[in-house]
């Protein structure tokens, strides 16, 4: 009889220490949605906007944009300054003395620069790989690598171990001799673009942009001795192994249910940040989402992307119509428009806002000259293509169908765009930016 009940026993021990192990963490500070679960949290590997918005809260550029400031102006991140030649063409940055990693290692330019060769590489095949296109001899370095890994395959079998490294090393030797970014010291970066951009700097605030510590993520870039190329696993991005240049640090990651993130202790700019813990829980259906913040489970939604979203943001302009008058006195003042909410009367439909955001929607059509079935393809005749974008009606699809407040763009680009550096973006529903009632745009 007891041993038929040592199973049992051993069974029960199991389950309890898993239990015990597997306690609700303590209400953060804060806790928002951040959409679903995180892709990736490799920054030269990432795509999606959850990712990059987790991005932000854990890494820093050199530069980044001050989200208080309605045109997103760039302003000193890890980069204390930075210089730019009068021609345009030549961009100097120096690091703060006190940036810091995670782990209390100072942030060093060199740091920039094996991220950057990261996103770079043919070999992550990273979507934002074309953003460092503009700095000289990059799309050159491309091309070599890529002819480069074709090649690879004539190498006999037995001979390749070897001639992985020495491929490797030679990449290593044409990115420094070819690529017009190099760290001149410690705390300097230089920059050589290909011709001169207005927009250099928003780039470097992008997440592609930002520092990796090579002394933990090249434990997980590997050359496969089959092909040659850079094998990029992500195991560096887990708890407790990830090290981060940012405000704050990863110390939980239960894949589908949440994330915590501490304030770390080590970054430059710490007593700037009033909040100590971040909880970020993995909510993938929207109306879910939308409940959680009813119920107070979360504190804000990054995104609201439910179904009836546009009948939130109606009822928001409700509410500006009963206080129409407080509503214009306080656009007069100039205020933005989440003060505007703070001074109107409180309701419940005052949570919803509507924030600018940058992008376009689109639909994407094979206009390859065959379909896959040998027929001609219509759609391979610009013609056909004009005529289809011409008959849709893209202002009634913006007012009458998602009803957001989105601007109908012209063929391609949204009207606002300039060929400066123009920043006024289109909208999104985050949780939502006050207009006019039925205002059009």
């Amino acid at each position: 009889m007891g041993r038929l009940l040592i199973p049992l026993v051993v069974f029960c021990a199991v389950l309890g220490a898993i239990m015990l192990s597997d306690r609700p963490l303590p209400r953060a500070d804060l806790a928002f949605s951040n959409g679903p679960d995180i892709t990736t949290l490799d920054l030269q590997r990432m795509s999606w906007m959850h990712d990059l918005r987790a991005a932000r809260i854990m890494f820093e550029g050199l530069v980044a944009n001050d989200v208080f400031d309605p045109d997103y102006k760039i302003i000193p991140a890890a980069a204390e300054r930075w210089e730019v030649s009068d021609d345009g063409l030549e961009y100097r940055f120096f690091i703060r003395p006190d940036a810091a990693w995670s782990n209390g290692e100072p942030v060093r330019a060199g740091d920039f620069i094996y991220a950057w060769r990261r996103c770079i590489l043919p070999d992550t095949a990273a979507d934002y790989a074309a953003f460092f296109e503009y700095i000289e001899g990059v799309p050159e370095f491309f091309a070599w690598r890529r002819a480069a890994l074709d090649g690879f395959d004539k190498v006999a079998p037995a001979e390749r171990a070897g001639a992985a490294d020495r491929l490797w090393a030679e990449t290593e030797r044409k990115f420094d001799e070819l690529v017009g970014a190099r760290a001149v010291s410690d705390r300097e970066i230089v920059v050589r673009l290909r011709h001169p951009i207005p927009f250099f700097l928003d780039l470097v605030a992008f997440p592609s942009y930002y520092p990796v510590y090579p002394p933990l993520v090249s434990q997980y870039d590997r050359i496969d001795p089959s092909t040659g190329r850079l094998i990029a696993e992500g195991g560096w991005t887990k708890p407790p192994h990830m090290i981060c240049n940012g405000p704050y640090k990863l110390t939980v990651w239960r894949f589908k249910r949440d994330m915590r993130l501490e304030v770390n202790e080590h970054y430059w700019n710490r007593g700037s940040l009033n909040l100590r813990t971040i909880d970020i829980p993995s909510i993938d259906d929207p109306s879910a989402q939308v409940l959680a913040y009813q119920t107070h489970a979360i504190d804000f939604i990054a995104d609201v992307t439910a179904p009836y979203r546009r009948e939130m943001v109606a009822q928001k302009d409700a509410y500006y119509r009963e206080h129409w008058s407080e509503y214009q006195a306080l656009i007069a003042q100039g205020l933005d428009l989440f003060e505007i909410d703070r001074r109107l009367p409180h309701d419940p439909r005052q949570d919803v806002h509507v924030v600018p955001a940058f992008g376009t929607y689109f639909w994407n059509y094979n206009c390859l000259p065959r379909l896959p079935d040998g027929r001609v393809n219509p759609l391979g005749d610009a013609r056909v293509r004009r005529a289809l974008s011409l008959m849709i009606d893209k202002r009634q699809i913006a007012e009458q169908v998602r009803g957001l407040g989105n601007l109908s763009p012209g063929p391609w680009c949204r009207p606002a765009l300039s060929r400066t550096t123009s920043r006024r973006r289109g909208s999104r529903v985050s949780a939502t930016a006050p207009r006019p009632p039925n205002a059009r745009r």
